[in-house]
């Protein structure tokens, strides 16, 4: 009998290392992101702890569905988190060893459509007022500008950015997808002494050491911000990108076009921001 429901152990055997080998190097030539990499190979690892010593291939879709069920039960997993391990194990299954699981028939938890936290224009700029560095200012200014993630902004070069029209191209966004977005006009004179006596290939943004800013690095910033600021919301870098289509949105901003700007496959994706804008846009009085 499978035994699912005990800890995770340290895989052993020459065949386990081979296969997490095998696993990264299949995902890195589809050009998944590394971040995506190293959370697939952790949620792996704790798959082949469980089934320790089986060898996937010996795993039907029944175990399989035990298994995901084991993990809810014992750790609660959020949607994304479930989504997530359900992904990695299709990945092994279909994209490596092209069995025949359906992982369609293995019931895919509801999406948590929770509403976005979102920032006022004026807690936004008190946030910024609170930022002495400028580089780090300019930084967090553009992810509200132009709706970037932050590993989108860290990984902008002088190439991406168009002063003449005020827009910035973002290369290998999530999904591997490309857009082009823009930029506040108050932002130009920044960004073109940012730019100067560097070739285009060039990173925009460099750290005193000369090297890429780090995602941590940029969010650490944003949370101290915030703290100074006193701003009491669960405000993450990715509440300015959330601000940014809101107040979009609230100016009149057709939502097809907020869903280009942000890069968004689906509008019901999009969708989420017409929950948040300001009630009093809507001319809608409380009864009270």
């Amino acid at each position: 009998m499978l035994m699912i429901l005990r800890e995770p152990t340290e895989v052993y055997g020459d065949w386990a290392l081979v296969l997490l080998q095998t696993y990264k190097r299949e995902m890195t030539i589809r050009h998944y992101s590394p971040k995506t990499i190293k959370t697939y190979l952790s949620l792996l690892r704790r798959f082949l702890g469980y089934i320790h010593p089986l060898h996937p291939k010996d795993i039907s879709t029944f175990q399989i569905k035990n298994y995901l069920s084991s993990i809810v039960e014992k750790d609660s997993l959020s949607y994304t988190t479930l989504d997530q391990n359900i992904n990695a194990l299709r990945f092994l299954y279909v994209e490596m060893y092209r069995l025949g699981f359906k992982f369609g028939e293995i019931a895919r938890p509801r999406s948590e459509r929770r509403i976005p936290v979102v920032l006022a224009k004026e807690e936004v700029l008190i946030i910024f007022g609170k930022i002495n560095n400028p580089i780090h200012r300019l930084m967090l200014q553009l992810m509200y500008s132009s709706g970037l993630r932050v590993s989108e902004v860290v990984g902008l070069r002088v190439r991406d950015i168009q002063l003449y029209n005020l827009t910035l191209f973002v290369r290998g966004g999530k999904g591997h997808k490309d857009r082009v977005t823009i930029f506040s006009a108050k932002l130009k004179d920044q960004l073109l002494r940012r730019m100067g006596g560097k070739q285009p290939a060039e990173y925009l943004f460099i750290t005193q050491r000369g090297t890429k800013y780090t995602t941590r690095a940029v969010q650490k910033v944003f949370e101290k911000a915030v703290k100074l600021a006193g701003i009491q919301k669960n405000a993450s870098c990715h509440t300015l990108r959330h601000s940014f289509a809101t107040h979009l949105l609230e100016a009149g901003t057709d939502i097809r076009y907020i869903q280009n700007l942000l890069g968004h496959a689906s509008i019901v994706t999009t969708n989420i921001y017409t929950k948040v804008r300001d009630p009093h846009l809507f001319k809608i009085k409380s009864p009270l």
